[in-house]
């Protein structure tokens, strides 16, 4: 292939998707998401690009002198070339888009696993600030432009076999991301994209989706959670009663639900959340593990531990289960070689476990189960693959306990640092404990970039919070953007 396709392609590929370099508020672009919008991803790309500091960074800079250079070389269509060369340049001038605003990614009719390649349908929304050179960016990448409809300007690029639809007018370019081959489709691409742009102003008909919109992430994914249920049924071959008759349980009772995972780079962090929206929140019935912390070693670089109320989580169970679906739930924890009762009751009693680094650099691990019986136990055990050996019941309480170093803790887990991070229940890992030398120190070039990663974190820890779950990884500098640490990072790997 000819340098110049391979350029032109890429000059194509930056007008469609150079929205990969700035969630705000309702905006009259957003109209273009279809109602029926069963997922969606919106992305800041503005944001995004100047949290990572690469404006300012030398070593990116040097990169983009040596690709004006490439791309001075190899376009012989001087229009191309300006084109490319202002896209490199100043890339929201250049195409007329708005990268201060999130480009949206909206996908629906997915649900069914075998029929999703021929009837899913696929969109990018793009917010514009200036149609006019959009319009001049697409000509000069040689795109065909169609007779506007529905206030739309229509059009398709096409080079190298491959083909986009798109529409554009003053205020958002939609974009058809799924190439087609056959020229024959190019007619029901378009129609399809027609279609899609005759819809104004229109509500997405799960209500959690204006929770979407206000999201002021740096990108977050949003689905409607009746298409997790949808691709289960629609897999073939699956004959387990339990799984079905639960799956139907979960899904009777997450009707019109929603589901929402975000991410936001901060000072020195980035955080991950997830969010779940019901018509019926309840309460998630944790409560503190800590009395459980003492029968963990102190010098633990991983730790985990939750405990539940039993109360809210029978609440829950009778809630959610009716008679024939809760009789297969109990099949399916029967497969655990426990009972339900026995499952609620571990639940409640809490549970904890962490990994150490012996002085070999070996890891060793502890399991503390409160409400384990010795049968339980060696139930356990065997699931590890651990000798029944290990196993001690305490006297203090019902508690069950695995470790692969023996009891010889020290109790004073509940004043370290992890302790902290998982007081109230979660998992943690504290990165400043890891022994790195072997890693630094090592011939392979993959472990020697894995060390220098973990030299630069210093915990990641995971939490409830009521029908959330918040991830968080820290990194040493708490001065620069975890985005311009990360970059920093990928550009000065040795």
């Amino acid at each position: 292939m000819k340098k110049s396709v391979i350029i032109r392609n890429c000059l194509a590929a930056t007008l469609i998707a150079a929205s990969f370099w700035s969630c705000a508020q309702q905006d009259s672009y957003l109209n273009a998401v279809p109602a029926d919008t069963q997922f969606a991803i919106k992305i800041n790309p503005g944001v995004i690009f100047n949290k990572t500091g690469l404006a300012e960074n030398d070593r990116f800079k040097s990169l983009m002198m040596t690709v004006n250079g490439l791309i001075g070389m190899s376009i012989t269509d001087q229009d191309m070339k300006d084109a490319a060369l202002a896209v490199i340049e100043n890339p929201e001038s250049a195409t007329g888009m708005d990268f201060s605003k999130p480009i949206v990614f909206a996908a629906s009719d997915f649900g069914n696993v075998q029929t999703i390649a021929d009837s899913a349908k696929v969109f990018a929304i793009i917010p514009l600030n200036d149609a006019d050179r959009l319009g001049n960016a697409l000509a000069a990448a040689h795109a065909e432009v169609y007779p506007a409809e529905n206030g739309y300007t229509l059009g398709c690029y096409s080079n190298s076999g491959m083909s986009f639809s798109f529409g554009f007018n003053d205020k958002a370019l939609v974009i058809d991301p799924v190439p087609f081959t056959d020229a024959a489709k190019e007619t029901d691409k378009k129609a399809i994209l027609a279609g899609l742009l005759s819809q104004k102003n229109v509500t997405v008909a799960n209500r959690f989706f204006d929770e979407f919109v206000k999201c002021s992430s740096d990108f977050a994914l949003w689905m409607d959670y009746g298409i997790y249920f949808d691709f289960l049924a629609s897999v073939p071959d699956i004959d387990d009663n339990a799984a079905d008759a639960v799956m139907e349980a979960v899904a009777d009772r997450l009707d019109g639900a929603a589901v929402m995972i975000s991410t936001n780079a901060g000072q020195g962090n980035i955080t991950l959340r997830t969010d779940v929206f019901t018509n019926e929140p309840y309460p998630s019935g944790a409560e503190s593990p800590e009395p459980l912390f003492k029968y963990l070693p102190s010098n633990s670089t991983f730790a985990t531990a939750f405990k539940f109320n039993k109360d809210i989580m029978l609440e829950q169970y009778d809630t959610m289960f009716g008679d024939e679906s809760r009789e297969e739930y109990e099949k399916l924890v029967g497969t655990m070689g426990i009972t339900t009762e026995q499952f609620f009751d571990l639940m409640a009693a809490g549970f904890a476990g962490s990994v150490s680094q012996s002085e070999s650099g070996k890891p060793e691990f502890t399991i503390v189960a409160a409400g384990l019986t010795d049968s339980l136990c060696s139930k356990f055990a065997s699931s590890l693959n651990i000798s029944c050996d290990n196993i001690d019941v305490t006297t203090d309480g019902v508690y069950g306990i695995i470790s692969s170093k023996g009891m010889a803790n020290d109790g004073n887990f509940g004043s370290t640092r992890l302790a902290g991070m998982i007081k109230d229940g979660g998992l943690a890992v504290d990165f400043k404990t890891l022994d790195l030398s072997g890693l630094e120190e090592s011939a392979s070039k993959g472990k020697n970039i894995a060390g220098q990663l973990l030299s630069i974190l210093d915990y990641a820890k995971t939490y409830g919070e009521n029908n959330s779950i918040i991830f968080e990884i820290a990194f040493d500098d708490k001065q620069a953007n975890a985005l311009e640490t990360i970059a920093d990072f990928v550009l000065n790997i040795k």
